[in-house]
Parts: structure tokens; C-alpha cells; sequence
């Protein structure tokens, strides 16, 4: 009879797959519904196959370990990677979690019964992921909630009917009760969506269970807008309040922080000790800042942008832009920033409405709460800790143009000093190749220049809200945005600049650089983002829209010099202004940097701005050249600059586009996309997923001897084992959400 192990905990937990999935649930507390709330491991004969699902995992052991008598394993198998496809799309792509990562609850004896709750729970949080999703609408989880609701009365009473029988042909008397408890079972389970049949009743749910924080509608003026009177065929003027949408902050952190994992990854975040810049805390403004330089204290990160959620092209275009705030914690590591379920949103509005009453009683709500937490604190109750987190704001990043106007600064570049993080002239800063320090913005400086009350003098327009909060100022806000400033801006310029004249010279036309574009055989982490061919327009314009996106401009300057550096000679003026900025992106672009390379990076946009303007005599700078002047500076301060580029904030803007265009309904939009946002997080916290995302998780794969692996001898040396023991070959991994495996990924993988 075939013993099963835990991985958990390594004890011999069952004698069938069924019985180690129940042992999961109840000594681990692992299990809701059908999904494992962290990725389970095999753990049999060493396998470190990864599951999300009880079903998949159930399968893999009957299948693969089901005649095997399984003993006592080490979990610590090293993984080497060869290459294959995944043959199991139940085993999703998922951090895996290791055991010592979860608080163990006291062992408790099996409970193999549902009860009542559990098979509610179970439902909630299927008709939570519905409508969590940005594809489904009210109507089809009304939909799917009532077909479903009949299937199981079907079901399970066509199976309680014929159990009945069989328990009749046995002779079982109908007071038993071992015969009513069983009976009882089958009206707990059949209909489980009680509670959750309407709209009403699903958000009366989730708030009651404590998930679903719901977002608070404030007012922001009254508005008249045309309306047909039908009595009197006239066109009259109704009265309408203009409102946002506003997410408690108090309420999400309170949330997040509490769930499983995230305060335990905040207290282990290290702080780097070596001399390398690896994040925020290693940077000088936090660590010369009273407030952060606590490693226990929230640093939040904002992030400010404008969002078309109709159809750009139509006739509608602009009438729903809408402006979002979200927030990130920037005491989580870099790598589970970057994913989506750890960017909250705070506030949602109309982007016309910031011209009609500005910044200011938008920010209001969330300055409030700020200023509670600097003060009195977040009240957190987890398994590492237990007391109260005061919180601030720490940085504001977004696009220019955003970050320009909600931190009251002018918003046309083409004004005199338009750049917020010095005073230098719009004349100065076409030909500066260095950025000036005597005229970097700081608190006294803002203090003087905005009671000159001239914008066109000292580039402020309005004070910020944002000063109120005590630990925050505009004038020591560094955060660029690098996305912007080159993927979308000097990158598209210099990139068609230079391939006209390249062109011009005769070296080849633009037919070859597209033939070699779309023949190119790019990586497998780039072949999604393959550049699109370029057009004469484009060379002939080169400062309108490069017509790449900013993953495939990052893409085309990478591979440039691969894709035509056979047709350029060596020492190419014109070339060298390409190889000049890649040689700044290595810097710019890397997750660790250290004080000294800040002074190399110095020098190599000196060096890289002066060539240009040698090469091109008749232009100027551009402001986004004039940015990067800033970066060493701001690296120092902050760290990698990377960490705070909009790349990952822009991709939430997908789910209000995508949601936007399924809904059709625009009669209150940001009711409606700020509510199905926060039911994604509602999803997120229910399910019990860990919203840090663990770390690693290994696909199928199987036990090898080293000896007969490629480079065997490399392998025991790095592994520090014997030839002839054996390790875990598994067909791909995921380590910090990057993928690694020999072959390409199939294009139904997703990694963020």
C-alpha cells in the first residue's frame, strides 16, 4: 500500500493522494475551495513538481507516484533545467512557498465533512474571481450564478435521491444517525451560492467577510448638463454632482500588511552593506531622512497618470479620460513590487475635472489619512508582528506631465524653467550638458520662489497639497520616470536620427532595415516584444511618436547595433551617438549601482549630449535630455532608478481599459471600474494567495544522476555533490518571476 509524504512537514501523511490533499487543508491550512492558497510541492521520491490546484495535484500522484511506496525525502534537491514544453497547463505559473514561510497551526484531527460555511466560502470566492476578472460584466456573474445554483440542485439532488435508495435496499432505518447526517450533506451542498445570488447580496458578503474595501464616492462641485425635456421638446440644463472615487488608504494597508507573508518580507527586507545601491533604503535620502531611515516605518510610493478607457479614435475620445493615483509599498523588495497585486489603487477621477478644480480636493481624502498615520499609526496584527506602523508618503512618480501638475509646477515644456528638480532657463538647458548644482530645487529655494507668485519666472504654478504631509515635500521628490524620458522620448529621437543618415550615406536603405527587423530571431524574453518596421514618416518626423511601444523601443536599440552593425563601418560618427546612449542605459537601466559608477554615468551623458549636438548641429536638447543630466544626482539619493519607472503601473491600466470597453456603460464608469478593482483585491486576499509572490517554482521534470548530465564535471563542482548522486531535472523554472528554460516558451505562458 503506497504511503504518501508531506513536503511540508515530512511526515507520512496519507495512503492516497486524497488523503494528503485533506491533510494539506487541515494540519496546513492550505486549501480553499480547489486552490491551494501557496504552491504545494510534490515531494514524492524527491519530485519538486509545483501545483496550484488539489485537482492537478491529485492527478501528477496517482499518475506519476501511485504504485510507488514513497519513504522519508530530502526536500533540498538541487534543480538543473533541460529543456521541454509543459505538458500540464493545471500547473500554473506560481511562486512557489517553502515550509518555514507559514505559521503551522496546532495539529488537529481530520475533519473530512463540509460543513454549511465551507461550501459558502468555496462559492464566494469563485463568484469573487468572476468578478475580479476585466473581461466579465454584472450580468454574466448573474448569469453563471443562477445556471450554476440549478446544475447543483440538479446534481446533487438526483444523487441525494439515489442515495436515499440505496440506503433503503440496505435496510437502514430513516432515524439513524450516521443515515441523516449523510443526507444532511447533501442540502448543505446543494445550493452554495445562498447568499451570493444578486449583486446586493455578493457585496454585502464580501464586505461583511472583511476583503472588500469598499471605495467612498466624494463630491467635487455641481455640474449642469444638457438633457431633452420630452414634455416640452427643449433642451434642458439638469444638475449633476461631479465626484471621485477614493480607496481608504487606512483600510488597504491595514489589509495587505496583515495578510500572509508581507510583514515577514518587510522585516527580512536587508539592507545592502557591501556599498552597492540595490533599493530604495540604500539610497542617502532615506537614509539621512528622519522619518524613513526607520526600517519599520511605510514608505509609499504614489504614482500619478491619465488613462483613456474609450476608444481613442473615436468620437468619444477624451470625454472618459480618467486620472488614477495608485500607491506601492516601497518596503517590499523591488522583485514583488513589480507585480500588479502589489499596486493598490487610491483615487479615481476625472481627468477633465483637475482643470476645473485642480489637484487639491482630490488630494484631500488622502492627505487626511497620511497625516493620521504619520501621527498616530496603523494598528497591524500578523504572525511576526504585532503593534502599530506609521506611514508616510516617500516618493511621487509618473509621467511628466502628471507629476508636473499634481506637485504644482508648470505643465508646458516650452515655459522657461519647467523642469521640477532645478531652476535652470529654458535656454541654458537646450545646450547644458551637465545639470547644475547651485540651481537644484530644494525647501528654502520653493519656499522663496512661491511667494514670487511668477511661474514664468521660477516655473511653480500652485502650492501642493502633498506639503501638508509632514514627511513629504515637493522640492525632495527625485523619482523620473526613465520609461518616459528615454524609451519614449530620447531613444525614438536618436533612433530615427541616426538611421536617416545612415541611410542617407548609402550604407543600406530602409527595405533592408526592415527585412532584418522582422527576420530577426530575437531571445525568447524579447520575441513578445519584437519591434514593428520603421516608416519613411517616422524618419522624416523624427520628434512625433516613434510608433513603438516603450518594450519594443527597448528592444530595437538593444539589437540595433546587431541587426545593421555589418553596414556601418567602425568609427561611425553617427553610429557612435546610438552606442554613446546604450552605454548610458547599462547604467541607467541596472537594479544595482554603485556611488562611484554615478560619477562614470556623469560623464558618459556629458560626453553623450556633446556628441549629439556635434552631430546635429541644428537642434537643440530636448527637455527629456535635459532629465537625464539629473539621473546621477537622483541615483544617489534614491538608489536604481529603475525601481521607479511607470513600466509596471502603466500595465494596471490595462485592466480599466479592458474593463471599459466590456462594460459599455459610462453613466457612473468610475463607480464602476473603482469597485471591480477593489474586488480584484478582494479575490486576491480571499483566495489566501500571498500577495509578496514567493519566490521559485520548478515544472515537471524528474530524478537524474549527475554523471549523466551535460558538463556532469561543472555541475558537481557549483552543486558541491557527488557525480553520482541525483537532482531534480526539471523542463523550466521560475525564479523571481523570470522564466529560465532551454527552449522557448510556449506562447501560453504568462510570467509578469
Amino acid at each position: 500500500m503506497p504511503e504518501y509524504t508531506c513536503s511540508k512537514c515530512g511526515a507520512v501523511a496519507a495512503e492516497n493522494a486524497t488523503g494528503l490533499v485533506w491533510h494539506l487543508k487541515n494540519r496546513h491550512a492550505l486549501l480553499v475551495g480547489r486552490m491551494f492558497t501557496s504552491p504545494v510541492t510534490c515531494g514524492q521520491n524527491g519530485c519538486m513538481r509545483t501545483f496550484c490546484y488539489s485537482y492537478a495535484f491529485v492527478r501528477h500522484i496517482e499518475n506519476t507516484h501511485g504504485l510507488v511506496s514513497v519513504e522519508s525525502h530530502d526536500n533540498d534537491i538541487p534543480v538543473v533545467h533541460d529543456s521541454g514544453e509543459d505538458d500540464d497547463p493545471a500547473a500554473q505559473i506560481h511562486p512557489s512557498v517553502h515550509g518555514d514561510d507559514l505559521a503551522v497551526p496546532q495539529e488537529q484531527p481530520p475533519e473530512h465533512d463540509l460543513d454549511e460555511e465551507d461550501v459558502r466560502n468555496s462559492a464566494a470566492v469563485f463568484v469573487a474571481k468572476m468578478k475580479a476578472s476585466s473581461s466579465t460584466v454584472q450580468s454574466t456573474v448573474d448569469y453563471v450564478v443562477t445556471e450554476a445554483s440549478n446544475l447543483f440542485s440538479d446534481v446533487i439532488g438526483k444523487l441525494k435521491r439515489k442515495t436515499e435508495e440505496f440506503l433503503q435496499s440496505k435496510n437502514i432505518e430513516e432515524d439513524d444517525v450516521q443515515r441523516k447526517n449523510l443526507l444532511h450533506v447533501f442540502d448543505e451542498c446543494q445550493n452554495p451560492f445562498t447568499q451570493l445570488e444578486t449583486s446586493h447580496q455578493q457585496e454585502k458578503y464580501f464586505t461583511q467577510s472583511g476583503y472588500f474595501i469598499k471605495p467612498r464616492e466624494i463630491s467635487l462641485g455641481i455640474e449642469y448638463h444638457p438633457r431633452n425635456n420630452p414634455t416640452t421638446g427643449h433642451v434642458d440644463k439638469k444638475a449633476k454632482p461631479a465626484t471621485f472615487q477614493y480607496v481608504p488608504l487606512p483600510e488597504v494597508l491595514k489589509a495587505v500588511l496583515e495578510s500572509t507573508g508581507v510583514m515577514r518580507t518587510i522585516l527580512q527586507n536587508p539592507l545592502s552593506n557591501d556599498g552597492i545601491m540595490r533599493d530604495f533604503h540604500d539610497g542617502l535620502f532615506c537614509k539621512e531622512h528622519g522619518f524613513f531611515s526607520d526600517h519599520r516605518n511605510i514608505r509609499l510610493l504614489l504614482y500619478v497618470d491619465e488613462c483613456e478607457i474609450a476608444n481613442p479614435l473615436g468620437s468619444k475620445a477624451g470625454l472618459h479620460k480618467i486620472g488614477v493615483i495608485y500607491c506601492t509599498i516601497l518596503n517590499l523588495p523591488s522583485r514583488f513590487r513589480s507585480s500588479l497585486c502589489n499596486c493598490f489603487l487610491i483615487s479615481l477621477f476625472n481627468a477633465g475635472d483637475v482643470k476645473t478644480y485642480g489637484y487639491g480636493p482630490i488630494l484631500q481624502p488622502l492627505v487626511n489619512d497620511i497625516q493620521l498615520l504619520e501621527q498616530e499609526g496603523l494598528s497591524i496584527v500578523s504572525d511576526v508582528f504585532a503593534g502599530k506602523l506609521k506611514v508616510s508618503i516617500a516618493q511621487v512618480t509618473g509621467d511628466n506631465l502628471g507629476v508636473n501638475g499634481i506637485l504644482g509646477y508648470v505643465e508646458s515644456f516650452i515655459s522657461n524653467h519647467f523642469c521640477r528638480h532645478c531652476r535652470m532657463h529654458k535656454r541654458e538647458m537646450q545646450i547644458a550638458l551637465l545639470a547644475r548644482a547651485e540651481l537644484l530645487r530644494n525647501v528654502r529655494s520653493y519656499e522663496e520662489d512661491l511667494e514670487r507668485n511668477n511661474p514664468t519666472a521660477t516655473g511653480i504654478k500652485t502650492p501642493c497639497l502633498l506639503n501638508n504631509v509632514e514627511n513629504f515635500h515637493v522640492a525632495t521628490n527625485y523619482a523620473p520616470d526613465v520609461m518616459r524620458d528615454l524609451l519614449e522620448g530620447v531613444c525614438g529621437v536618436e533612433v530615427h536620427l541616426v538611421l536617416a543618415a545612415l541611410i542617407d550615406e548609402g550604407l543600406f536603405d530602409l527595405d533592408l532595415l526592415n527585412s532584418r527587423i522582422t527576420s530577426f530571431d530575437f531571445s525568447p524574453a524579447d520575441s513578445k516584444n519584437k519591434p514593428s518596421p520603421v516608416t519613411i514618416q517616422r524618419l522624416q518626423n523624427p520628434d512625433g511618436a516613434s510608433g513603438q511601444t516603450a518594450s519594443q523601443m527597448w528592444c530595437l536599440i538593444r539589437y540595433l547595433p546587431l541587426i545593421i552593425g555589418d553596414k556601418v563601418p567602425e568609427g561611425n560618427e553617427y553610429f557612435e551617438v546610438i552606442l554613446l546612449l546604450l552605454e548610458c542605459m547599462d547604467y541607467i537601466f541596472s537594479a544595482e549601482i554603485t556611488t562611484e559608477e554615478t560619477f562614470v554615468l556623469k560623464q558618459l551623458i556629458k560626453d553623450h549630449h556633446e556628441h549629439f549636438l556635434e552631430m546635429f548641429p541644428e537642434r537643440n536638447l530636448k527637455p527629456k535630455h535635459h532629465f537625464m543630466t539629473h539621473y546621477p544626482y537622483q541615483m544617489r539619493m534614491l538608489g536604481p532608478l529603475i525601481h521607479f519607472w511607470t513600466m509596471r503601473f502603466e500595465a494596471k491600466h490595462r485592466f480599466f481599459k479592458r474593463l471599459g470597453h466590456i462594460v459599455c456603460n459610462y453613466r457612473n464608469i468610475l463607480k464602476t471600474l473603482c469597485h471591480r478593482q477593489q474586488m480584484f483585491l478582494c479575490y486576491s486576499l480571499m483566495s489566501g494567495k500571498d500577495l509578496t509572490q514567493r519566490d521559485v517554482e520548478v515544472g515537471p521534470g524528474g530524478s537524474e544522476l549527475i554523471a549523466i548530465l551535460e558538463r556532469s564535471d561543472f555541475l558537481s563542482q557549483a552543486l558541491k555533490i557527488n557525480q553520482f548522486e541525483e537532482v531534480y531535472v526539471a523542463r523550466w523554472c521560475i525564479v523571481h518571476g523570470i522564466k529560465y528554460c532551454k527552449k522557448p516558451p510556449c506562447h501560453n505562458c504568462k510570467v509578469r
